[in-house]
Protein backbone atom coordinates (compact mmCIF):
# COMPACT_ATOMS: atom_id res chain seq x y z
CA UNK A 1 0.00 0.00 0.00
CA UNK A 2 2.57 2.24 0.64
CA UNK A 3 3.99 2.23 -2.69
CA UNK A 4 0.74 3.97 -3.90
CA UNK A 5 1.27 7.11 -2.09
CA UNK A 6 3.57 9.51 -3.81
CA UNK A 7 7.24 11.21 -2.42
CA UNK A 8 7.51 14.22 -1.93
CA UNK A 9 11.25 14.15 -2.09
CA UNK A 10 13.52 16.14 -4.61
CA UNK A 11 13.48 14.47 -8.07
CA UNK A 12 15.28 11.41 -8.72
CA UNK A 13 13.88 9.79 -11.71
CA UNK A 14 16.12 8.80 -14.48
CA UNK A 15 15.72 9.90 -18.06
CA UNK A 16 13.20 7.89 -20.20
CA UNK A 17 13.78 5.57 -23.14
CA UNK A 18 14.90 7.53 -26.18
CA UNK A 19 18.13 9.07 -28.32
CA UNK A 20 20.79 8.99 -26.28
CA UNK A 21 19.33 6.69 -23.70
CA UNK A 22 19.59 2.97 -25.70
CA UNK A 23 20.19 1.11 -22.23
CA UNK A 24 16.59 2.44 -20.73
CA UNK A 25 15.20 1.14 -24.38
CA UNK A 26 13.15 -1.89 -25.19
CA UNK A 27 9.53 -2.61 -25.40
CA UNK A 28 9.47 -4.53 -22.18
CA UNK A 29 10.69 -1.82 -20.51
CA UNK A 30 7.98 0.71 -21.54
CA UNK A 31 5.09 -1.87 -21.36
CA UNK A 32 6.29 -2.27 -17.73
CA UNK A 33 5.94 1.24 -17.09
CA UNK A 34 2.94 1.28 -19.11
CA UNK A 35 1.01 -1.62 -17.02
CA UNK A 36 2.31 0.00 -13.75
CA UNK A 37 1.17 3.23 -14.23
CA UNK A 38 -1.85 2.01 -15.80
CA UNK A 39 -2.65 -0.16 -12.04
CA UNK A 40 -2.23 2.96 -10.47
CA UNK A 41 -4.72 5.11 -12.79
CA UNK A 42 -7.23 2.08 -12.58
CA UNK A 43 -6.98 2.09 -9.25
CA UNK A 44 -7.63 5.32 -8.44
CA UNK A 45 -10.60 6.23 -11.25
CA UNK A 46 -12.29 2.96 -9.57
CA UNK A 47 -12.27 4.71 -6.90
CA UNK A 48 -13.49 7.98 -8.01
CA UNK A 49 -16.17 6.51 -9.89
CA UNK A 50 -17.16 3.88 -6.39
CA UNK A 51 -17.55 7.17 -5.07
CA UNK A 52 -19.78 8.87 -7.64
CA UNK A 53 -22.06 5.87 -7.96
CA UNK A 54 -22.86 6.39 -4.13
CA UNK A 55 -23.60 9.55 -4.26
CA UNK A 56 -25.58 10.39 -7.31
CA UNK A 57 -28.56 8.77 -6.41
CA UNK A 58 -29.05 10.67 -3.21
CA UNK A 59 -28.17 13.87 -4.77
CA UNK A 60 -30.40 13.28 -7.90
CA UNK A 61 -33.14 12.56 -4.91
CA UNK A 62 -32.44 15.69 -2.99
CA UNK A 63 -31.93 17.86 -6.02
CA UNK A 64 -35.06 16.48 -7.74
CA UNK A 65 -34.58 16.04 -11.44
CA UNK A 66 -34.90 19.96 -12.65
CA UNK A 67 -32.05 20.82 -10.39
CA UNK A 68 -30.14 17.97 -11.06
CA UNK A 69 -29.80 18.40 -14.91
CA UNK A 70 -28.82 21.72 -13.61
CA UNK A 71 -26.18 20.92 -12.19
CA UNK A 72 -25.39 18.50 -14.57
CA UNK A 73 -24.88 21.00 -17.38
CA UNK A 74 -23.03 23.15 -15.32
CA UNK A 75 -20.24 20.77 -14.43
CA UNK A 76 -19.74 20.37 -18.12
CA UNK A 77 -19.38 23.72 -18.39
CA UNK A 78 -16.54 23.31 -16.24
CA UNK A 79 -14.83 20.40 -17.48
CA UNK A 80 -15.53 21.72 -21.30
CA UNK A 81 -13.76 24.88 -20.81
CA UNK A 82 -10.71 23.84 -18.92
CA UNK A 83 -9.80 22.16 -22.02
CA UNK A 84 -9.83 25.01 -24.18
CA UNK A 85 -5.76 25.61 -23.02
CA UNK A 86 -5.26 25.48 -26.40
CA UNK A 87 -3.94 21.70 -26.41
CA UNK A 88 -1.16 22.79 -24.25
CA UNK A 89 -1.74 19.99 -21.10
CA UNK A 90 -1.40 17.64 -23.67
CA UNK A 91 1.70 19.00 -25.42
CA UNK A 92 3.16 19.63 -21.74
CA UNK A 93 3.28 15.92 -21.43
CA UNK A 94 4.47 14.85 -25.10
CA UNK A 95 7.66 17.78 -24.60
CA UNK A 96 7.94 17.36 -21.20
CA UNK A 97 8.09 13.46 -21.89
CA UNK A 98 10.55 13.77 -24.96
CA UNK A 99 13.22 16.79 -23.04
CA UNK A 100 13.27 13.89 -20.23
CA UNK A 101 14.56 11.89 -22.69
CA UNK A 102 17.59 13.80 -23.73
CA UNK A 103 17.73 15.11 -19.98
CA UNK A 104 17.86 18.86 -21.23
CA UNK A 105 16.88 20.74 -18.25
CA UNK A 106 16.98 23.82 -19.83
CA UNK A 107 14.33 23.49 -22.37
CA UNK A 108 12.07 21.26 -19.35
CA UNK A 109 11.73 25.08 -17.59
CA UNK A 110 11.18 26.56 -20.20
CA UNK A 111 8.52 24.27 -21.23
CA UNK A 112 6.87 24.42 -17.92
CA UNK A 113 7.13 28.36 -17.76
CA UNK A 114 5.64 29.18 -21.55
CA UNK A 115 2.82 26.87 -20.97
CA UNK A 116 1.83 28.00 -17.35
CA UNK A 117 2.36 31.89 -18.60
CA UNK A 118 -0.20 30.98 -21.60
CA UNK A 119 -2.59 28.77 -19.40
CA UNK A 120 -3.28 31.73 -17.04
CA UNK A 121 -3.68 34.57 -19.99
CA UNK A 122 -6.17 32.16 -21.89
CA UNK A 123 -8.12 31.45 -18.68
CA UNK A 124 -8.55 34.98 -18.33
CA UNK A 125 -9.59 35.42 -21.78
CA UNK A 126 -12.15 32.70 -21.50
CA UNK A 127 -13.35 33.80 -17.78
CA UNK A 128 -14.18 37.02 -18.85
CA UNK A 129 -16.11 35.60 -21.89
CA UNK A 130 -18.08 33.32 -20.38
CA UNK A 131 -18.74 36.18 -17.16
CA UNK A 132 -19.95 38.75 -19.83
CA UNK A 133 -21.91 36.76 -21.92
CA UNK A 134 -23.48 33.93 -18.89
CA UNK A 135 -27.15 35.00 -19.39
CA UNK A 136 -27.66 34.37 -23.17
CA UNK A 137 -25.87 31.05 -22.36
CA UNK A 138 -28.46 30.75 -20.06
CA UNK A 139 -31.63 31.31 -21.88
CA UNK A 140 -29.68 29.45 -24.77
CA UNK A 141 -29.13 25.79 -23.35
CA UNK A 142 -31.43 25.67 -20.28
CA UNK A 143 -35.29 24.90 -21.22
CA UNK A 144 -36.67 25.79 -17.26
CA UNK A 145 -39.42 27.64 -16.33
CA UNK A 146 -38.01 30.33 -13.95
CA UNK A 147 -34.68 30.02 -12.05
CA UNK A 148 -32.74 32.01 -15.47
CA UNK A 149 -31.24 34.26 -12.60
CA UNK A 150 -29.64 31.43 -10.32
CA UNK A 151 -28.35 29.65 -13.52
CA UNK A 152 -26.89 33.22 -14.77
CA UNK A 153 -24.98 32.96 -11.33
CA UNK A 154 -23.70 29.62 -11.55
CA UNK A 155 -22.18 30.39 -14.83
CA UNK A 156 -20.62 33.48 -13.36
CA UNK A 157 -19.31 31.39 -10.74
CA UNK A 158 -18.11 29.06 -13.41
CA UNK A 159 -16.27 31.53 -15.53
CA UNK A 160 -14.27 32.58 -12.23
CA UNK A 161 -12.64 29.32 -12.20
CA UNK A 162 -11.06 29.73 -15.79
CA UNK A 163 -7.74 30.56 -14.97
CA UNK A 164 -7.29 27.81 -12.39
CA UNK A 165 -8.63 25.05 -14.52
CA UNK A 166 -6.57 25.81 -17.78
CA UNK A 167 -3.64 25.83 -15.02
CA UNK A 168 -4.61 22.97 -13.57
CA UNK A 169 -4.32 20.61 -16.85
CA UNK A 170 -0.72 22.11 -17.39
CA UNK A 171 0.51 20.99 -13.76
CA UNK A 172 -1.13 17.95 -14.28
CA UNK A 173 0.00 17.26 -17.93
CA UNK A 174 3.75 17.99 -16.06
CA UNK A 175 3.20 15.06 -13.55
CA UNK A 176 2.13 13.05 -16.34
CA UNK A 177 5.56 14.28 -18.70
CA UNK A 178 7.65 12.85 -15.80
CA UNK A 179 5.28 10.11 -14.65
CA UNK A 180 4.37 10.68 -11.83
CA UNK A 181 1.18 8.79 -11.69
CA UNK A 182 1.49 8.59 -7.83
CA UNK A 183 1.52 11.87 -6.77
CA UNK A 184 -1.29 12.93 -10.00
CA UNK A 185 -3.41 9.98 -9.19
CA UNK A 186 -3.15 10.39 -5.15
CA UNK A 187 -4.55 14.20 -6.09
CA UNK A 188 -7.15 13.39 -8.30
CA UNK A 189 -8.60 10.65 -5.68
CA UNK A 190 -8.79 13.64 -3.43
CA UNK A 191 -10.77 16.32 -5.90
CA UNK A 192 -13.11 13.27 -6.38
CA UNK A 193 -13.75 12.75 -2.81
CA UNK A 194 -14.25 16.64 -2.11
CA UNK A 195 -15.98 16.86 -4.98
CA UNK A 196 -19.14 14.48 -4.62
CA UNK A 197 -18.72 14.08 -0.99
CA UNK A 198 -19.20 17.68 -0.53
CA UNK A 199 -21.90 18.12 -3.33
CA UNK A 200 -24.15 15.29 -1.16
CA UNK A 201 -22.97 16.90 2.24
CA UNK A 202 -24.42 20.16 0.82
CA UNK A 203 -27.18 18.84 -0.80
CA UNK A 204 -28.37 16.92 2.75
CA UNK A 205 -27.99 19.96 4.26
CA UNK A 206 -30.49 21.78 1.90
CA UNK A 207 -27.80 24.25 0.46
CA UNK A 208 -29.09 26.01 -2.56
CA UNK A 209 -27.72 25.24 -5.91
CA UNK A 210 -25.73 28.70 -6.12
CA UNK A 211 -23.53 27.89 -2.82
CA UNK A 212 -22.85 24.09 -4.24
CA UNK A 213 -21.62 25.92 -7.60
CA UNK A 214 -19.52 28.17 -5.76
CA UNK A 215 -18.18 25.28 -3.39
CA UNK A 216 -17.14 23.41 -6.35
CA UNK A 217 -15.17 26.40 -7.93
CA UNK A 218 -13.49 27.08 -4.29
CA UNK A 219 -12.64 23.13 -4.63
CA UNK A 220 -11.17 23.84 -8.16
CA UNK A 221 -8.80 26.60 -7.11
CA UNK A 222 -7.33 24.37 -3.76
CA UNK A 223 -7.03 21.33 -6.30
CA UNK A 224 -4.75 23.60 -8.67
CA UNK A 225 -2.77 25.18 -5.98
CA UNK A 226 -1.82 21.28 -4.64
CA UNK A 227 -1.27 20.53 -7.99
CA UNK A 228 1.14 23.19 -8.08
CA UNK A 229 3.23 22.77 -5.24
CA UNK A 230 3.29 18.78 -6.28
CA UNK A 231 5.01 19.80 -9.47
CA UNK A 232 7.61 22.05 -8.37
CA UNK A 233 8.23 19.86 -5.42
CA UNK A 234 8.61 15.99 -6.99
CA UNK A 235 10.41 17.32 -10.38
CA UNK A 236 12.21 19.87 -9.45
CA UNK A 237 11.04 22.48 -12.62
CA UNK A 238 11.51 26.24 -11.78
CA UNK A 239 10.35 28.85 -13.50
CA UNK A 240 12.13 30.11 -16.05
CA UNK A 241 12.85 30.98 -19.60
CA UNK A 242 16.66 30.49 -20.68
CA UNK A 243 16.06 27.94 -22.69
CA UNK A 244 12.91 29.25 -24.20
CA UNK A 245 13.03 30.32 -28.11
CA UNK A 246 11.20 30.56 -30.71
CA UNK A 247 11.27 26.71 -32.86
CA UNK A 248 10.19 25.52 -29.12
CA UNK A 249 7.03 27.39 -28.90
CA UNK A 250 6.23 27.15 -32.50
CA UNK A 251 6.78 23.39 -31.62
CA UNK A 252 4.35 23.28 -28.78
CA UNK A 253 1.77 25.86 -30.34
CA UNK A 254 1.59 23.65 -32.91
CA UNK A 255 1.30 20.78 -31.68
CA UNK A 256 -1.33 21.70 -29.35
CA UNK A 257 -3.25 24.12 -31.71
CA UNK A 258 -4.82 20.86 -33.11
CA UNK A 259 -5.23 19.05 -29.73
CA UNK A 260 -7.26 22.13 -29.23
CA UNK A 261 -9.48 21.53 -32.29
CA UNK A 262 -9.72 18.03 -30.89
CA UNK A 263 -10.45 19.15 -27.33
CA UNK A 264 -12.81 21.73 -28.42
CA UNK A 265 -15.12 19.57 -30.35
CA UNK A 266 -14.73 16.21 -28.43
CA UNK A 267 -16.87 17.81 -25.79
CA UNK A 268 -19.84 19.19 -28.11
CA UNK A 269 -19.62 15.78 -29.63
CA UNK A 270 -19.96 14.28 -26.68
CA UNK A 271 -22.45 16.29 -24.75
CA UNK A 272 -24.64 17.39 -27.76
CA UNK A 273 -27.60 14.98 -27.05
CA UNK A 274 -27.92 16.65 -23.50
CA UNK A 275 -28.24 20.06 -24.48
CA UNK A 276 -30.59 18.96 -27.32
CA UNK A 277 -32.84 17.04 -25.25
CA UNK A 278 -32.81 20.05 -22.64
CA UNK A 279 -33.62 22.27 -25.47
CA UNK A 280 -36.20 20.49 -28.16
CA UNK A 281 -38.22 18.21 -25.08
CA UNK A 282 -37.67 18.87 -21.50
CA UNK A 283 -34.77 20.11 -19.15
CA UNK A 284 -36.22 17.13 -16.80
CA UNK A 285 -35.81 14.38 -19.13
CA UNK A 286 -31.99 14.76 -19.24
CA UNK A 287 -31.52 12.41 -16.03
CA UNK A 288 -33.35 9.53 -18.07
CA UNK A 289 -30.25 10.01 -20.86
CA UNK A 290 -27.87 11.28 -18.57
CA UNK A 291 -27.48 8.94 -16.14
CA UNK A 292 -26.78 5.68 -18.26
CA UNK A 293 -24.76 7.69 -19.82
CA UNK A 294 -22.33 8.88 -16.94
CA UNK A 295 -22.80 5.14 -15.76
CA UNK A 296 -21.71 3.84 -18.92
CA UNK A 297 -18.87 6.37 -19.36
CA UNK A 298 -17.29 4.58 -16.42
CA UNK A 299 -16.20 1.85 -19.00
CA UNK A 300 -13.51 4.51 -19.83
CA UNK A 301 -11.63 3.95 -16.93
CA UNK A 302 -9.49 1.16 -17.86
CA UNK A 303 -8.92 2.95 -21.19
CA UNK A 304 -8.67 6.45 -20.49
CA UNK A 305 -5.98 4.57 -17.77
CA UNK A 306 -3.44 2.92 -19.95
CA UNK A 307 -3.82 5.92 -22.39
CA UNK A 308 -2.56 8.38 -19.78
CA UNK A 309 0.71 6.12 -19.02
CA UNK A 310 0.91 4.96 -22.77
CA UNK A 311 1.23 8.79 -24.41
CA UNK A 312 4.37 9.83 -22.22
CA UNK A 313 5.96 6.07 -22.74
CA UNK A 314 5.06 6.05 -26.60
CA UNK A 315 6.85 9.30 -26.41
CA UNK A 316 9.94 8.57 -25.14
CA UNK A 317 10.57 5.90 -28.09
CA UNK A 318 8.96 8.23 -31.18
CA UNK A 319 12.22 10.31 -31.60
CA UNK A 320 13.99 10.23 -35.16
CA UNK A 321 16.28 7.02 -34.54
CA UNK A 322 13.81 4.96 -31.87
CA UNK A 323 12.82 1.83 -33.53
CA UNK A 324 9.38 1.73 -35.18
CA UNK A 325 9.30 -1.99 -34.55
CA UNK A 326 9.56 -1.56 -31.01
CA UNK A 327 6.43 1.07 -31.14
CA UNK A 328 4.49 -1.09 -32.85
CA UNK A 329 5.12 -3.77 -30.63
CA UNK A 330 4.43 -1.58 -27.58
CA UNK A 331 0.98 -0.25 -29.37
CA UNK A 332 -0.34 -3.65 -30.56
CA UNK A 333 0.52 -5.15 -27.22
CA UNK A 334 -1.46 -2.50 -25.33
CA UNK A 335 -4.59 -2.08 -27.73
CA UNK A 336 -4.53 -6.16 -27.53
CA UNK A 337 -5.00 -6.79 -23.75
CA UNK A 338 -7.71 -3.48 -23.63
CA UNK A 339 -9.39 -5.23 -26.11
CA UNK A 340 -9.31 -8.37 -24.67
CA UNK A 341 -10.99 -6.87 -21.38
CA UNK A 342 -13.62 -4.51 -22.63
CA UNK A 343 -15.55 -6.92 -25.05
CA UNK A 344 -16.51 -9.05 -22.05
CA UNK A 345 -17.24 -6.78 -19.73
CA UNK A 346 -19.46 -5.01 -22.10
CA UNK A 347 -21.07 -8.73 -22.47
CA UNK A 348 -21.58 -9.15 -18.88
CA UNK A 349 -22.94 -5.55 -17.79
CA UNK A 350 -25.39 -5.61 -20.99
CA UNK A 351 -26.58 -9.20 -19.74
CA UNK A 352 -27.09 -7.72 -15.90
CA UNK A 353 -28.05 -4.30 -17.07
CA UNK A 354 -31.68 -4.26 -15.82
CA UNK A 355 -30.65 -5.76 -12.37
CA UNK A 356 -28.18 -3.10 -12.27
CA UNK A 357 -30.38 -0.12 -12.91
CA UNK A 358 -32.63 -1.39 -10.48
CA UNK A 359 -30.81 -1.99 -7.32
CA UNK A 360 -28.60 1.36 -8.11
CA UNK A 361 -31.76 3.75 -9.11
CA UNK A 362 -34.91 1.86 -8.58
CA UNK A 363 -37.47 -0.17 -10.87
CA UNK A 364 -39.57 2.64 -12.23
CA UNK A 365 -36.21 4.87 -13.34
CA UNK A 366 -34.58 1.77 -14.78
CA UNK A 367 -37.54 0.83 -17.05
CA UNK A 368 -37.37 3.98 -18.89
CA UNK A 369 -33.52 3.93 -18.32
CA UNK A 370 -32.69 0.52 -19.79
CA UNK A 371 -32.82 0.53 -23.51
CA UNK A 372 -30.32 3.49 -23.21
CA UNK A 373 -28.49 2.23 -20.82
CA UNK A 374 -27.80 -1.61 -23.06
CA UNK A 375 -27.11 1.14 -26.42
CA UNK A 376 -24.24 2.92 -24.41
CA UNK A 377 -22.62 0.06 -23.16
CA UNK A 378 -21.87 -0.85 -27.14
CA UNK A 379 -21.17 2.72 -27.63
CA UNK A 380 -18.52 2.94 -24.83
CA UNK A 381 -16.75 -0.15 -25.60
CA UNK A 382 -15.95 0.46 -28.66
CA UNK A 383 -14.90 4.32 -27.64
CA UNK A 384 -12.70 2.41 -25.08
CA UNK A 385 -10.58 0.64 -27.36
CA UNK A 386 -10.58 3.47 -29.82
CA UNK A 387 -8.14 5.28 -27.15
CA UNK A 388 -5.04 3.48 -28.08
CA UNK A 389 -5.28 4.58 -31.50
CA UNK A 390 -6.22 7.99 -30.55
CA UNK A 391 -3.03 8.20 -27.58
CA UNK A 392 -0.58 6.81 -30.62
CA UNK A 393 -1.28 9.45 -33.37
CA UNK A 394 -0.59 12.04 -30.13
CA UNK A 395 2.76 10.20 -29.45
CA UNK A 396 3.98 10.28 -33.00
CA UNK A 397 3.97 13.67 -32.83
CA UNK A 398 0.90 14.01 -35.41
CA UNK A 399 -2.48 15.13 -33.51
CA UNK A 400 -3.74 16.98 -36.49
CA UNK A 401 -4.89 13.57 -37.85
CA UNK A 402 -7.68 13.67 -35.54
CA UNK A 403 -8.23 17.18 -35.58
CA UNK A 404 -9.08 16.73 -38.90
CA UNK A 405 -11.28 13.55 -37.93
CA UNK A 406 -13.41 15.81 -34.94
CA UNK A 407 -14.19 18.52 -37.98
CA UNK A 408 -15.10 15.86 -40.20
CA UNK A 409 -17.66 14.07 -37.65
CA UNK A 410 -19.12 17.79 -36.74
CA UNK A 411 -21.29 18.22 -38.81
CA UNK A 412 -22.62 14.47 -39.45
CA UNK A 413 -22.80 13.92 -35.65
CA UNK A 414 -24.89 17.44 -35.54
CA UNK A 415 -27.30 15.82 -38.44
CA UNK A 416 -28.01 12.87 -37.05
CA UNK A 417 -28.48 13.90 -33.06
CA UNK A 418 -31.16 16.27 -34.32
CA UNK A 419 -32.31 13.69 -36.69
CA UNK A 420 -32.59 10.79 -34.20
CA UNK A 421 -33.81 12.34 -31.06
CA UNK A 422 -36.90 14.08 -33.12
CA UNK A 423 -37.94 10.28 -34.10
CA UNK A 424 -36.89 8.65 -31.14
CA UNK A 425 -36.37 11.32 -28.62
CA UNK A 426 -34.04 9.62 -25.01
CA UNK A 427 -33.35 6.28 -27.30
CA UNK A 428 -32.59 8.51 -30.27
CA UNK A 429 -30.02 10.21 -28.21
CA UNK A 430 -27.98 7.10 -27.12
CA UNK A 431 -28.24 5.68 -31.10
CA UNK A 432 -26.58 8.94 -32.19
CA UNK A 433 -23.63 7.88 -29.32
CA UNK A 434 -23.11 4.79 -30.92
CA UNK A 435 -22.82 5.74 -34.49
CA UNK A 436 -20.50 8.52 -33.71
CA UNK A 437 -17.85 6.63 -31.53
CA UNK A 438 -18.07 3.69 -34.56
CA UNK A 439 -16.92 6.17 -36.93
CA UNK A 440 -14.40 7.83 -34.91
CA UNK A 441 -13.04 4.23 -33.66
CA UNK A 442 -12.49 3.40 -38.25
CA UNK A 443 -11.25 6.57 -38.92
CA UNK A 444 -8.84 6.30 -35.71
CA UNK A 445 -7.65 2.93 -36.71
CA UNK A 446 -7.47 3.84 -40.50
CA UNK A 447 -5.49 6.20 -40.01
CA UNK A 448 -2.93 4.10 -37.34
CA UNK A 449 -2.83 1.66 -39.91
CA UNK A 450 -1.20 4.24 -43.05
CA UNK A 451 0.93 5.40 -40.15
CA UNK A 452 2.47 1.81 -39.10
CA UNK A 453 1.57 -0.08 -41.31
CA UNK A 454 0.46 -2.34 -38.98
CA UNK A 455 -0.91 -5.15 -41.46
CA UNK A 456 2.83 -7.30 -41.72
CA UNK A 457 2.98 -7.67 -37.82
CA UNK A 458 -0.71 -8.96 -37.67
CA UNK A 459 -0.62 -11.14 -40.52
CA UNK A 460 1.65 -14.05 -37.74
CA UNK A 461 -1.12 -13.49 -35.11
CA UNK A 462 -4.49 -12.41 -36.76
CA UNK A 463 -5.84 -15.49 -36.26
CA UNK A 464 -4.53 -16.82 -32.56
CA UNK A 465 -4.48 -12.66 -31.56
CA UNK A 466 -8.10 -11.03 -33.41
CA UNK A 467 -10.45 -14.29 -35.05
CA UNK A 468 -10.65 -16.70 -32.11
CA UNK A 469 -11.30 -14.22 -29.36
CA UNK A 470 -13.62 -12.36 -30.98
CA UNK A 471 -15.62 -15.63 -32.43
CA UNK A 472 -15.60 -16.76 -29.00
CA UNK A 473 -17.24 -13.44 -27.63
CA UNK A 474 -19.95 -13.52 -30.25
CA UNK A 475 -20.89 -17.22 -29.13
CA UNK A 476 -20.65 -16.29 -25.53
CA UNK A 477 -22.99 -12.94 -26.56
CA UNK A 478 -25.16 -15.16 -28.41
CA UNK A 479 -25.77 -17.50 -25.81
CA UNK A 480 -26.59 -15.28 -23.19
CA UNK A 481 -29.07 -13.77 -25.98
CA UNK A 482 -31.13 -16.67 -27.17
CA UNK A 483 -29.94 -19.14 -24.23
CA UNK A 484 -31.67 -17.19 -20.63
CA UNK A 485 -34.65 -16.99 -19.35
CA UNK A 486 -34.08 -15.97 -15.38
CA UNK A 487 -31.54 -14.38 -13.09
CA UNK A 488 -30.39 -18.16 -12.38
CA UNK A 489 -29.97 -18.98 -16.31
CA UNK A 490 -28.02 -15.97 -16.88
CA UNK A 491 -25.29 -15.97 -14.18
CA UNK A 492 -24.85 -19.78 -15.29
CA UNK A 493 -24.27 -19.21 -18.89
CA UNK A 494 -22.31 -16.06 -18.01
CA UNK A 495 -20.22 -18.16 -15.97
CA UNK A 496 -19.58 -20.39 -18.45
CA UNK A 497 -18.74 -17.96 -21.28
CA UNK A 498 -16.50 -15.86 -19.18
CA UNK A 499 -14.68 -18.69 -18.00
CA UNK A 500 -13.98 -20.18 -22.01
CA UNK A 501 -13.59 -16.66 -23.02
CA UNK A 502 -10.81 -16.16 -20.68
CA UNK A 503 -9.33 -19.60 -21.50
CA UNK A 504 -9.03 -18.80 -25.06
CA UNK A 505 -7.25 -15.45 -24.59
CA UNK A 506 -4.86 -16.43 -21.69
CA UNK A 507 -3.88 -19.75 -23.34
CA UNK A 508 -4.35 -19.04 -27.56
CA UNK A 509 -4.40 -14.99 -27.69
CA UNK A 510 -1.63 -13.82 -25.64
CA UNK A 511 1.56 -14.49 -25.99
CA UNK A 512 4.26 -16.68 -23.13
CA UNK A 513 5.84 -12.65 -22.61
CA UNK A 514 2.74 -10.60 -22.57
CA UNK A 515 1.40 -13.42 -19.96
CA UNK A 516 4.80 -12.69 -17.74
CA UNK A 517 4.71 -9.07 -18.27
CA UNK A 518 1.63 -8.50 -17.22
CA UNK A 519 1.76 -10.93 -14.10
CA UNK A 520 5.03 -9.31 -13.03
CA UNK A 521 3.70 -6.09 -13.25
CA UNK A 522 0.19 -6.83 -11.14
CA UNK A 523 2.89 -8.64 -8.29
CA UNK A 524 5.05 -5.88 -8.11
CA UNK A 525 2.66 -4.00 -7.36
CA UNK A 526 0.43 -5.76 -5.02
Amino acid sequence: MSKLLPSFSSPKTKPVSGPGNSGNRGSSSVLKRVYKNSLLNILTQAFVVAVTFFAIPHILKGLGDTAFGILSLVLIFIGYFSLVDFGLGSAVVKFVADKRSIDDRSSLNAVFTFSCIMSIVIGLIVGLLMFLFSKDLAHLIFKVSGGMSVITACLRIVAATMPFMILQSILKGALMGYERFDTSNLIQAASGILQWGGILFLVLLGVKLTWIIGYVALLRFGITMLYLLSVLKVSGLRFSIGGLHSSLMKGMLGFGGWVMVSQSISPILQYLERFVLSATIATSILPFYVIPFDATSKLLVLATAIAAALFPGLSGISEPGASRGEFKRVYLTTLKMLAYVMIPTGIVLATFAPEILKLWIGESFAVRALPCFQILILAFVVNSVAHIPYTTLHALGKPKIPGIFHLIELPIHIFVVFLSIRLWGVVGAAFATVIRMVLDATLLFWANQKELNLLEMLKGTFKSGIVVPVVAALVWAGSVAFLTRSIAAEVVVTLIGLSLYSTVVLRISLSKREREAIWGSILRRT
